[in-house]
C-alpha cells in the first residue's frame, strides 16, 4: 500500500473513532441532561441560549458532515445498495412533499429536516461504521445501555427519595419551555427522571431493555454479565414505576415474547422478579395508591366517559384530518395547529397544550404524512424484522442468534408502546430508536464469523 492510499485509511480511522465518540456523549447525555427543557440562562445572549437547547442536532450534524466527508464520492453506492437507505430517503421525500402543501411550510420543512438528521440518517451512518468495524457496534450497545441505567437510577432514588432537582429547576410549569410541551404537569408519585415525562420515560426504556440482555447474556466474562443483569433490573423496576399503562402492556410483551423464544425456564425467574417488585412496591402506601389512581382513571375515562376522554376525542380529529388528506398528510409538525383550528370551527373549548398529539405514533403519522408517510414506516420496522428473522434462521452461532432475537424483542417493544405516545418526536427515544436500527441492519455473516473466533461480542 502506497503512502497516498495509507494517508486515506489512517484518515478515515481516524474520522470513524470521532463519529463513535460523538455517538457516544450523544446517546449517554440524552437520556440524562433535558436538553429541549432548558430554560434560558441569563448571563448568556441569546443566540448561545438557543444553541444549548439544540446542542443533540449541533452534533448530529456534525456527525453528519463528518460521514459525507469521508465518503461523499462512495454515498450513491452505498444508498442504491442498501435497503434501509432507499427506505429512509422515501420517507423524507414524502415528509417534506407534506411539508409543502403545509399552512406553515417552512416550519413543517425545518421539522422535517430536523427529524431526518437526529433520526433516520444517524442510522445509516450507524450502518456504514459497523459493517467495516464491528467493535464499533458493541461499544455504541454499552454506551446506550449505560445511559438507560444511569437514567434508571435516576429514577429510582426519585421515587424512593422523593429527591429530583429538575423537578424544582426545570420540569416545572413556571419554565416557558416545558410549559409549552407539558401544561399540566401533574404525576402524582409517577417518576419522571429526566425526561420530564413518565409515558416518555417508560417508552424510551423499554426500547433499551432487551439491550442489557445482550450484555447480560452474551459475554464470557461474569463481571460483564452481572452488569447486563443488573441494567435489566434496574431499567424494568423504572418501567413498573412510571405507572405508564402503554410501557406496562410493551414490558408484558416484551416477557411473553422471551418466554415464547427461550422456553418455560424463564417463566419462574420472570415471576419472580414481578413478585418481588410487587412486594416491595405494595410496601409503600404510593405504589398501591398510584396503582388505583390508574386503574380508576383507565375505568371513567376509558368505559364510564369513553366518548369524552381526550384521547378519544384526538382519535376523532385525526379521522377528520385525514379524511381531507389521505395521501400526503398535513405536514410535519402541524397536527396540533390543525387541531386548534378544527376545534374552533367545531366551537369547542381548547386549552393550551391539551389534545396536541393524539398520543400515538401511528396516528400522528397518519395525520401529517397520510398513508404514504405510515407505510413507508410500517415498511421501515418491517425491514428490520425481516432482515433479524432471515438471520436467526440462517445463523449457527447461539450468542449472535440470541443478539438478533433481543433486536427483535427491543422493536417489538418500542411497536407496543408507540400505540400510547408519539414517541419517536422526543429527541431522546428518536435519536436511540435509529441508532438501534442501524445496529440491527448490521446484524449478519460478518459478525457472525467473527463470534466464532470471540463469543464475547455480538
Amino acid at each position: 500500500m502506497d503512502k497516498k492510499m495509507l494517508g486515506k485509511v489512517k484518515d478515515a480511522l481516524i474520522s470513524d473513532r470521532l463519529i463513535v465518540l460523538l455517538l457516544s456523549f450523544l446517546l449517554v447525555s440524552l437520556p440524562l441532561v433535558p436538553y429541549r427543557y432548558l430554560p434560558s440562562i441569563s448571563w448568556l445572549p441569546n443566540p448561545l441560549n438557543l444553541a444549548v437547547g439544540f446542542i443533540p442536532l449541533i452534533l448530529c450534524v456534525i456527525i453528519s458532515l463528518l460521514w459525507f466527508g469521508k465518503k461523499w464520492m462512495e454515498i450513491p453506492t452505498f444508498l442504491y445498495q442498501t435497503q434501509m437507505a432507499r427506505v429512509l430517503f422515501g420517507m423524507l421525500l414524502v415528509g417534506l412533499c407534506s411539508s409543502l402543501g403545509a399552512e406553515r411550510c417552512v416550519m413543517s420543512l425545518a421539522k422535517t429536516l430536523y427529524y431526518f438528521f437526529t433520526g433516520g440518517l444517524l442510522c445509516l451512518i450507524v450502518i456504514d461504521l459497523c459493517k467495516r468495524n464491528h467493535l464499533y457496534k458493541d461499544t455504541l450497545v454499552l454506551v446506550i445501555v449505560t445511559g438507560a441505567s444511569l437514567a434508571a437510577i435516576w429514577g429510582l432514588v426519585e421515587f424512593f427519595t422523593g429527591w429530583n432537582p429538575l423537578r424544582v429547576s426545570i420540569f416545572h410549569v413556571e419554565n416557558p419551555a416545558f410549559k409549552r410541551l407539558i401544561p399540566d404537569p401533574w404525576f402524582g408519585s409517577r417518576i419522571i427522571g429526566t425526561m420530564g415525562h413518565p409515558v416518555a420515560f417508560g417508552a424510551y426504556l423499554v426500547l433499551v431493555l432487551p439491550l442489557s440482555l445482550i450484555v447480560g447474556l452474551r459475554s464470557n466474562k461474569y463481571s460483564i454479565r452481572l452488569v447486563g443483569w443488573v441494567s435489566a433490573a434496574l431499567i424494568c423496576c423504572a418501567i413498573l414505576l412510571t405507572f405508564s399503562r402503554g410501557s406496562w402492556v410493551a414490558l408484558g410483551a416484551l416477557a411473553f415474547m422471551w418466554i415464547y423464544r427461550y422456553g418455560p425456564k424463564y417463566v419462574i425467574m420472570i415471576l419472580l422478579f414481578f413478585f418481588f417488585v410487587t412486594v416491595i412496591g405494595m410496601a409503600d402506601k404510593n405504589v398501591g395508591d398510584m396503582i388505583l389512581a390508574r386503574l380508576q382513571d383507565t375505568y371513567e375515562n376509558y368505559v364510564l366517559n369513553f366518548a369524552q376522554a381526550t384521547r378519544i376525542q384526538s382519535y376523532g380529529h385525526v379521522c377528520l384530518i385525514f379524511s381531507g388528506n389521505p395521501v400526503l398528510g398535513i405536514g410535519i409538525g402541524m397536527f396540533r395547529f390543525e387541531v386548534y383550528t378544527l376545534r374552533s370551527a367545531l366551537d369547542f373549548s381548547s386549552p393550551l397544550g391539551v389534545l396536541d398529539t393524539p398520543d400515538n405514533m401511528y396516528l400522528m403519522l397518519l395525520a401529517e404524512t397520510g398513508l404514504l408517510g405510515l407505510g413507508l414506516f410500517i415498511y421501515s420496522l418491517l425491514t428490520i424484522f425481516f432482515h433479524l428473522k432471515k438471520f436467526i434462521k440462517k445463523s449457527s452461532g447461539f450468542v449472535t442468534r440470541h443478539s438478533a432475537w433481543v433486536m427483535i424483542l427491543a422493536f417489538s417493544g418500542i411497536s407496543v408502546a408507540m400505540i400510547s405516545s408519539d414517541a419517536l418526536y422526543i429527541p431522546t427515544t428518536r435519536i436511540t430508536f435509529w441508532v438501534i436500527a442501524g445496529l440491527a441492519m448490521t446484524v449478519g455473516k460478518q459478525v457472525d464469523q467473527y463470534q466464532k473466533a470471540d463469543g464475547s461480542h455480538m
